[in-house]
């Protein structure tokens, strides 16, 4: 139990609690009491994401957290701040890009046309199949996600 627990990124703190806790008295946590036993955030997992983001955007992972850090604050607020969720998005997207907003729109329709199964799917079927029984970090190294990401930087930094 104590490796699950650990293997999960939950700190010691919660197993012992769990383990050393009469099951007649029962704590139930409210509001933001729980936030004492687990992380904010999985440090294995986000050094696994940004090395990911970096590869897609064909940065350094120094570059890409620069990148991340820059968009959060200028994409500031909720999305609907910025009228739509694609603009919300497409904020973030030339931040890490490195491109002005309408050289973004145009190069991601470029890559939509050339890097993805049709206008309406960017994996077909079967991989679509595929990379959802997989789970994450590991659907991000599937072959044939990696072509498609290898596609849409080489669109999106200026090629084809």
């Amino acid at each position: 139990m104590k490796s699950y627990v650990s293997e999960m990124g939950v700190g010691d703190l919660f197993f012992q609690q769990m383990m050393n806790t009469d099951p007649a008295a029962l704590i139930r946590y409210r509001n933001d009491e729980f936030k004492t036993l687990f992380p904010g955030t999985d440090p294995v997992y986000d050094e696994e994401r940004i090395a990911y983001v970096a590869r897609v955007y064909g940065l350094t992972t120094s570059e890409a957290r620069r990148r991340e850090q820059q968009s959060l604050e200028l994409c500031t607020g909720s999305w609907d701040s910025f009228g739509s969720f694609q603009e919300w998005i497409d904020c973030g997207d030339a931040i890490h890009w490195g491109l002005s907003k309408p050289l973004l729109l145009e190069r991601r329709d470029k890559a939509t046309k050339a890097c993805s199964f049709s206008e309406k799917q960017t994996f077909n079927d079967q991989d679509r199949a595929t990379f959802d029984k997989t789970r994450l970090p590991l659907a991000w190294d599937l072959p044939f996600v990696r072509r498609h990401n290898d596609c849409v930087r080489g669109v999106m930094v200026g090629g084809p």
